[in-house]
C-alpha cells in the first residue's frame, strides 16, 4: 500500500514504519524466523524503492530515502533490547543520498536523520531551534530555502 501511494501522489515527506521484523525480533530473537521476516521486509522495501525510482524519473523528482531501525537488540539472544550493550544501542542507516559526509561514516545515530531531512528539503531552521538538536547532517547542503519560524 505504502509503495503505491507515494508511486500515485508524491508526498513532500512520508514515514513508513515496517514494524514485522521488530516483532519478530521480541517474539524469536535471532534465527530463521527473524531471516525471514528480514527477507520479507526487503522485499516490501524494494516495492517502495521501486516506486522512488518511477517517481525520480516520470516527475524529475530529487528523493531522499533512509532506511534505520530504531534500536538494535540483545547481544545473547537478540530478542530485547533494554540495556546498554554495543548491541542493543547501534542501529543502522541506509541511504540512497549521494551528498554524504563524515557524519555518516562515523555510524550516525538516530538523531541524524531530521537534520538530514532538513538539508535534503533546504529547509532553514532558525539556531533558536536547531541548537537544540542532538545530531548533524550527514548529507551535504543545499541552498536553503526561507526558515520555518
Amino acid at each position: 500500500m505504502a509503495a503505491r501511494y507515494l508511486a500515485e501522489h508524491g508526498p513532500d515527506l512520508s514515514w513508513v514504519y515496517l514494524e514485522f521484523t521488530d516483532d519478530i525480533g521480541y517474539l524469536y530473537g535471532d534465527g530463521d524466523e527473524m531471516a525471514a521476516a528480514i527477507t520479507l521486509m526487503d522485499a516490501n522495501v524494494g516495492r517502495i524503492w521501486r516506486s522512488v525510482q518511477a517517481r525520480q524519473k516520470a516527475e524529475d523528482e530529487d528523493w531522499l530515502v533512509v532506511i534505520t531501525t530504531d534500536h538494535g537488540r540483545n547481544a545473547r539472544t537478540g530478542k530485547s533490547h533494554a540495556g546498554q550493550l554495543d548491541r542493543e544501542r547501534t542501529i543502522w542507516i541506509a541511504t540512497n543520498s549521494n551528498a554524504l559526509n563524515k557524519h555518516f561514516s562515523n555510524l550516525p545515530a538516530i538523531v541524524y536523520i531530521l537534520p538530514s531531512m532538513l538539508t535534503h528539503l533546504a529547509i532553514a531552521v532558525p539556531q533558536a531551534v536547531s541548537k537544540h538538536f542532538d545530531g548533524k547532517s550527514f548529507i551535504d547542503a543545499r541552498r536553503p530555502r526561507e526558515p520555518l519560524f
